[in-house]
């Protein structure tokens, strides 16, 4: 029942740390890029190729710090995960103390 509980509490922690990089990824580089297209779809002949090239560094530029943010994130999973087993292994070896000393 305890692992169980551990299991879960890990899952939980690593989708509530990926539910933060998406909404944070979504308002700082999706949302800003959609904009950005639309704009771009309306913009005078003699400005689009200006335009169009900023764009362009624009999404090269988002797309290295979204996988900054995913890198950042992934780390962030696997030591809530490692927190959760070093916990778990805790509990089992004060269990396990427990049954030693009751025997």
């Amino acid at each position: 029942m305890l692992a169980a509980a551990f299991i879960m509490q890990g899952r939980f922690s690593a989708i509530a740390d990926l539910s933060d990089t998406y909404i944070d990824v979504s308002n700082t580089y999706i949302r800003p890029t959609i904009a950005l297209m639309e704009r771009l779809s309306t913009m005078p002949a003699h400005k689009w190729e200006h335009e169009k090239n900023r764009f362009l560094a624009w999404c090269v530029e988002s797309a290295k710090k979204i996988d900054t943010c995913a890198q950042a994130t992934g780390a962030a999973v696997d030591e809530g995960i490692v927190r959760s087993i070093l916990a778990l292994q805790k509990r089992v070896l004060e269990a396990m103390g427990e049954e030693y000393e009751t025997d």
